[in-house]
């Protein structure tokens, strides 16, 4: 599950806010995933 830890400021994020999230191996140093998340304002706190 993904929680967003940030107070909605509407003025600010508007109807959505955009996130990379990306999956690295333990050393850091090899990407094994990575997505574009779009966390729209009615869905935060489901």
């Amino acid at each position: 599950a993904i929680t967003p830890d940030f107070d909605w400021d509407e003025k600010l994020h508007g109807s959505s806010v955009a996130f990379w999230i990306i999956v690295e191996d333990v050393d850091s140093e090899v990407i094994l995933h990575h997505e574009h998340f779009v966390l729209k304002q009615r869905f935060r706190s489901d």
